[in-house]
Order: structure tokens, then sequence, then C-alpha cells
């Protein structure tokens, strides 16, 4: 069976074959974002790379349909800063973010203290209780980022 298909190749040529769903709005990038972190948080252990969702949809920059997102909104306008279309940027804050300006959009995620970097904190310390509540947090930040739009 191929990687890019949901089920077996047909031998005469005319593969049956769903295509990968690619990533065009922000409310699907929310809502993958959703699922991915609520798998997150039910199942701390694993990586945002294993999500079982990634066999049916294009793989995104660092394992985040926000991230994508962000990627396609920027093909259209060059003008538009790295992250500043990211559908969760509002929700991050500004804490300090190795010496960037607070109100810099890039890489808001990483910011001190953000649910994610508790997130890689936890996951690096083998702290899987903690990794499970920072993913859900991330989940529930998209949840109401979706309720927003």
């Amino acid at each position: 069976m191929s990687k890019r298909c949901k089920v077996k190749l047909d031998c005469g040529g005319k593969p049956p074959y769903v295509p990968f769903e690619k990533l065009t709005t922000e409310r699907q990038a929310l809502e993958w974002t959703r699922d991915l972190w609520d798998w997150l948080a039910e199942n701390p252990t694993k990586e945002k790379g294993h999500w079982p969702g990634w066999k049916t949809r294009v793989m995104q920059p660092a394992d985040c349909p926000c991230c994508g997102f962000d990627e396609v909104a920027r093909r259209s306008d060059e003008n538009v800063l790295s992250c500043g279309s990211c559908p969760l940027l509002k929700l991050w804050g500004n804490a300090k973010l190795f010496g960037a300006k607070p109100e810099s959009p890039f890489l808001a995620c990483c910011r001190d203290s953000s649910p994610f970097i508790k997130w890689k904190d936890a996951r690096y310390e083998a702290k899987w209780g903690a990794a499970g509540k920072a993913a859900k947090k991330l989940a529930n930040l998209a949840r109401k980022a979706l309720k927003a739009i």
C-alpha cells in the first residue's frame, strides 16, 4: 500500500486513491490544530509528527497547521511578517522572546511560559502529566479561536 493512498493501488494503472487533504483556510488550520493537540493530550509520550491525522493530510511546517496556514497566507502577500498570520497569534500573549520586541509576531508560540513551551519542556523532562495538560491548553486555544471566527 502506498503512503499516499488509503487503499491498495490497482495494478492496471488506475490508482483508486484519495489524495492528501491540503490546508487552505484559517478554520481548517484551527480544526486540525484542535484535533492534533487533543490527540497529544491523550498521548503525551508522542511527538506532533506521530499524529494519525497526518496520514490523510499534507504535513505542515513544524508539524503545525497554524504554521502551515501562516505560510499559505504569506505566499499571497510578501509584506506579511513571518508568523503574522498565525491563527493563534492574538492568544499567545506578549511575553519576551529571546530579546525580540514584544509586539513582534515571530515565533509567538515560543515565548516564555506559552503552553507550547510548557509542553516541550514537560516532554523533555518526561513529565507526561504536565505535557498532557499543556497539550489540552493548546487544543482549547484552538477552540477559543474557532469560536471567534
